[in-house]
């Protein structure tokens, strides 16, 4: 359910931070192209207005002060003066003149020669080392009209803050949308987890509720079939004597009652007494081993011999040990084994029943327990409910884990 219901809730949020990231590109590009067109006419017309104060290139020397004063005045990152042979004469930024050709000044190759045939033009915006740039170019004129050079000025962050606080507000956006993504998601879960817990205790006491009334018009019509057996077993057993099958029949005849008041009960204590858990186990084998014998399925004691006696109620124990032997049981095709182990560990008393049957999937292990759930065509999904729930009534627990070389294993555990 959780993840029903969490894989749309961040398809959904994915989608809203790609939507806003498309808008925030969208809106950069717009503000990028504004800033471009009109930083371009800027530069143009600053470049044209220092142009307009040089008629030679000879005295560049006694306008130092003047460059500089340009410079500072409109925020300028660099200020050029570029002769006919695309000789740099005069660059702000290394504060004296150097004759040659600045190799980022390449990239401008174009403007520069835009400018030396007569007209102003500006570059494009490009960003180098982290630092959005755009330069702009105008002829310098001699007397006579003809171009002798170009003026060239280049802009840096200063003219480009707004694109950078934009930058820095879009990554920022990014950043709070996924930790709310993050935190949301987390809330979510914890919120999905308590309502899959309520939900849960909600179909439990609608399946106790359920299995209680079954359990009572099932006993009602069993209680009658069931004492005309037993007392048919009496009056055969009186003409026949004593007889093992009649004995059979006359235990579980009384095993079955047991059972049918168990459902009523539902977790009910009834008397506990000391008893022996691997007697318990082994008088259920002896019961079910013509059974097994039909699947050829190999049953494997390792009983721990000491100190197996606890205080518990003999009847359901042995209702849970029917009910796990024949889930593995039913679990083998043809041909398989069970294993039981008993023993003690940290005070525990502890029953792993193992099978080498098909196994249980992984989307059904998390429901196993849960009741008239069932992966079986027969099933009723009552057995391993009742087991956890009788378990737990006996103060113990059960968990299904996997051991080496089996498919499937229970775990029960008592406190001593």
């Amino acid at each position: 359910m959780i993840r029903r219901l969490l894989v749309p809730f961040i398809i959904f949020f994915i989608i809203t931070i790609i939507i806003v990231n498309v808008y925030l590109w969208r809106s950069y590009e717009l503000i990028q192209k504004e800033l471009d067109s009109a930083l371009g006419v800027r530069l143009k017309s600053i470049a044209t207005a220092v142009a307009a104060g040089i008629d030679n290139l000879k005295d560049l020397d006694e306008q130092k002060v003047y460059f500089n004063q340009v410079v500072h005045s409109t925020g300028l990152y660099n200020l050029y003066i570029i002769d006919s042979e695309e000789d740099v004469l005069y660059n702000y930024r290394k504060k004296f003149y150097e004759k040659g050709v600045e190799p980022h000044l390449r990239l401008d190759q174009e403007q520069i020669l835009i400018g030396l045939s007569g007209e102003a033009s500006a570059t494009p915006l490009y960003k180098e080392a982290g630092v959005y740039l755009k330069s702009g170019y105008a002829p310098i004129l001699d007397v006579y009209g003809g171009v002798i050079g170009v003026v060239g000025v280049v802009a840096d962050a200063p003219f480009f803050s707004l694109l950078v606080e934009f930058e820095n507000r879009g990554l920022l956006l990014n950043i709070i949308l996924i930790i709310s993504l993050i935190v949301i998601s987390v809330g979510f879960i914890i919120i999905l987890r308590r309502i899959s817990r309520i939900e849960e205790k909600i179909a439990t006491a609608n399946a106790f509720l359920l299995l209680g009334q079954l359990a009572a018009t099932v006993a009602h019509e069993i209680k009658n079939p069931l004492s005309i057996i037993s007392a048919a077993a009496e009056r055969v057993k009186k003409r026949l004597g004593d007889d093992t099958n009649l004995e059979y029949i006359r235990d579980e005849t009384k095993r079955i009652d047991q059972i049918i008041r168990g459902y009523l009960s539902l977790g009910s204590r009834d008397l506990r007494v000391e008893a022996d858990i691997n007697r318990i186990i082994k008088e259920v084998i002896e019961g079910l081993r013509p059974k097994f014998a039909d699947k050829r399925i190999d049953i494997e004691l390792e009983l721990d011999e000491k100190g197996m006696v606890t205080t518990t109620n003999p009847g359901q124990m042995r209702q849970v040990m029917i009910n796990l032997l024949l889930n593995g049981y039913e679990a083998i095709e043809d041909s398989g084994r069970i294993r039981i182990i008993t023993r003690r560990e940290d005070g525990e008393l502890m029953i792993t029943v193992s099978d080498t049957g098909a196994g249980i999937d992984r989307k059904d292990q998390k429901r196993i327990f849960s009741p008239f759930y069932t992966t079986k065509r027969t099933g009723s999904g009552i057995g391993l409910f009742v087991v956890k729930r009788t378990i737990e009534d006996l103060g113990g627990e059960i968990k299904l884990t996997k051991e080496k070389g089996y498919n499937t294993s229970f775990i029960i555990r008592f406190k001593r």
